[in-house]
């Protein structure tokens, strides 16, 4: 027998016995920090019994412990089986993407916090699978989906219309606000609808949710393959940090952040391919790609992050073109006409639907007293730096230092350490790397608008008026996080253990410094404690990742368990609309919608998110979330406009009737108002149904009759008729 082969033999044994041991010992450890934190901040299981913290939506220990097992396995098998699994992976992983997003269509799976209507409407269906709904994203399920299940209904011809008569009660352009599924060319630019189109409003969400994360996964992959120099382990971290950032996973399904993203990430890449490229039929189809990315991009309509954002892919586009312009070959006869292509397509592609289709749209809400006139000038405390810390908890324990859970969500960035080391690697290389230097450059309006604070000219000047210091202050995140994986990228070797531990050591509680100087007692010890420990792991594997795949495997563990406390936990996994589609309010109003599709409504004497669930069932609603005024509704009630200032606004409306006079009155927040008003002007607005938490006949009198229609519960459904 090779006594070689032996000692080999054994030398793997130990190997094996050695990683499962170190696992065993380490996930045991966190696994008991984390049980730690559960119980002593008295939060893990909500009034509903649901767990806040992790994929099991009911607390159960066996559930719990199949789950760390779970981890224990996936993470051996990665270390163990790595480099063939990681090879198959990257070689088939656009095959893989289109599975598992067919895969989750076919299921049915999304993302949805829907199963929070059932704290509102009376239902039996609970979709949740894993995880739990988050009432606090409502702007997801209550209006961006109920606006897309609107859309899928057609009991007045009207499905996918560019202009909606359903939500608001009157012509509503559904593409550019809160844009919503229409059949339209410029459907083209919003491919992540197009399951709407083909699958309706079910699976289409499916379709919707799994796409747009599938698709900024492989994005921020490509892109960090450019920035890396082609590490796939560190590219496959960055990936992970971004779209599991807490950012993205807050924000994952309003106000087109993800699209940007995607639409930004993709942009850089096919540049990069275009410059690199000399057979010209690929340049075209590149041409055509950036089109679909420009206009994507720009028909998000959310100024707030398109401005900030605007500004990184500025920087990262400047560099692409800088960097390979030596390897680009320029043909003016050939390259023109496909540049003029390009500019052509995109010039008329935004003029079709910006100054054809939308622009009134466009000027209403640039107009209105809220968003449109917003102007937030005054700057944040530099503490706010460390924010992304809390992040690591927000799933388990709801926030109200500065808003809630939503607005204080951010990117683990380690900033400004990212900017640190850029700025030491091109000092002791003596050579300046353009990436770093475009960066650092468009950071620098970010952060004086951020932390120091800018007058309100030059907030125009610069466009960052339209955006806020809270909205800028994660893309600045993001942007030092590219900065920082640039760093360690460019690093010739990796920094030597003591000066990595020190660095990573006072880096780490500089964080915590600033987090608790921002977030104050909501980071109870043991949690300062766990992030602390995972933050210097993450910051130490980072400095000695250059030359290392240990280094890089073990940052991308300690990541994933950032992103998985952060991000991951997030939203749940969802099964279906049924919550909605099946519940009792929903089935009353349509069944009257089936008879009569074109009847006006009004939902009285409650407030959002109920005011959005007539237009589910295709019941046109006045009071339904108006994403911009209906100036010439409200003028008939406010003939002087002395109150245009509360109504002009994007705004949730609640509206009681009374047989006091009719008035408006101003919300506790800048996106919601209500109106008070004579039953005698349910004329005045054409009101035919009402959708009402109490009972109204006694409003029945000599000009008009409230006639019940249905009521089931809490919910009384009436038909108005007019008398003479």
């Amino acid at each position: 027998m090779d006594l070689h082969a032996i000692r080999g033999d054994r030398r793997g044994t130990c190997l094996l016995l050695t990683k499962i041991i170190v696992f065993a010992a380490v996930f045991s450890v966190a696994g008991d920090i984390l049980l730690r934190i559960w119980l002593n901040v008295g939060e893990l299981v909500n009034e509903e019994g649901h767990v806040i913290l992790g994929f099991i939506r009911k607390f159960h220990y066996k559930y719990l412990l199949a789950e760390y097992v779970l981890w224990c396995a996936l993470l051996f098998l990665i270390l163990t089986y790595g480099q063939k699994i990681g090879d198959f992976v990257y070689r088939w992983r656009y095959v893989i993407a289109l599975s598992v997003l067919v895969l989750c269509v076919l299921l049915d799976i999304s993302g949805s916090s829907i199963h929070a209507w059932a704290d509102w409407v009376e239902t039996d269906a609970d979709g949740v699978l894993l995880g739990t709904e988050r009432s606090i994203r409502s702007d997801e399920w209550a209006l961006n989906t109920a606006f897309a299940v609107s859309q899928t209904t057609d009991y007045a011809g009207s499905a996918f219309s560019y202009y909606s008569d359903i939500i608001r009660g009157a012509s509503t352009d559904t593409f550019i606000v809160y844009g919503q599924p229409v059949w339209d060319i410029a459907e083209i630019f919003r491919p992540f609808h197009w399951g709407y189109l083909l699958f309706g409003a079910s699976r289409g969400l499916s379709f919707f949710w799994c796409a747009r994360l599938l698709a900024l996964i492989l994005a921020a992959f490509e892109l960090g393959m450019l920035i890396t120099g082609g590490r796939r382990l560190l590219s496959l971290t960055l990936s992970g940090m971004l779209s599991f950032s807490s950012m993205l996973q807050w924000w994952f399904a309003i106000n087109g952040l993800v699209e940007m993203l995607v639409f930004s990430f993709a942009a850089v890449v096919i540049l990069h391919k275009y410059m690199h490229t000399k057979r010209y039929g690929r340049r075209v189809l590149y041409a055509l790609l950036l089109t679909e990315c420009a206009c994507g991009f720009v028909f998000t309509f959310y100024p707030a992050w398109m401005v900030p954002i605007g500004y990184v892919l500025a920087g990262l586009g400047l560099w692409v073109i800088i960097s390979s312009r030596k390897e680009f070959h320029f043909e003016a006869k050939k390259d023109l006409p496909i540049i003029g292509l390009f500019v052509g397509l995109t010039a008329a592609s935004l003029a079709y639907v910006l100054l054809y289709r939308s622009w009134d749209t466009v000027q209403l809400t640039l107009n209105t007293a809220y968003p449109g006139k917003r102007l937030q000038l005054e700057p944040i405390s530099w503490d706010n730096m460390g924010n992304y810390v809390a992040n690591l908890f927000t799933p388990l324990r709801d926030m109200s230092f500065t808003s809630n859970n939503v607005e204080c969500s951010s990117v683990i960035s380690f900033m400004p350490l990212g900017a640190i080391l850029c700025v030491w690697g091109m000092i002791r290389r003596k050579k300046a790397d353009s990436f770093a230097v475009l960066l650092l450059a468009v950071s620098v309006p970010l952060t004086i608008f951020t932390f120091v604070g800018m007058n309100e000219t030059a907030a125009r000047l610069t466009g960052l008026s339209f955006s806020t210091p809270f909205r800028t202050l994660p893309v600045l995140h993001l942007l030092h996080l590219l900065l920082l994986f640039r760093a360690v990228a460019l690093m010739e070797r990796s920094m030597p253990r003591p000066a990595a531990v020190l660095v990573a050591a006072l880096m780490d509680a500089w964080i915590l410094k600033m987090a608790y100087g921002c977030v104050g007692d909501y980071l109870q010890p043991e949690m300062l404690a766990l992030a602390g420990v995972i933050l210097f792991l993450m910051m130490l594997f980072l400095l000695r990742a250059s030359g290392s795949v240990n280094m890089q495997l073990l940052l991308g563990a300690c990541a994933a368990v950032a992103a998985f406390l952060g991000g991951v936990y997030v939203n749940p996994v969802q099964h279906g609309i049924e919550e909605l589609t099946g519940s009792t309010p929903y089935q009353m109003v349509q069944e009257v919608v089936e008879e009569d599709p074109q009847g006006l409504w009004i939902v009285e004497n409650t407030a959002y998110p109920l005011t959005n669930l007539p237009i589910t069932a295709g019941a046109p609603t006045i009071n339904s979330t108006n994403v911009y005024p209906n100036l010439e509704r409200w003028e008939l009630l406010d003939r002087d406009h002395s109150d245009e200032e509360i109504y002009n606004r994007y705004a949730h409306i609640r509206i009681d009737l009374t047989e006091e006079e009719t008035k408006f009155i101003e919300g506790e927040t800048p996106d919601v108002f209500s109106l008070q008003l004579n039953y005698e002007n349910l004329e005045t607005l054409d009101v035919s149904y009402i959708l009402a938490t109490r009972d109204l006949s006694g409003y029945s009198g000599n000009e008009l009759k409230l006639e019940e229609l249905d009521h089931q519960g809490e919910v009384w459904i009436y038909r108005v008729d007019y008398i003479g």
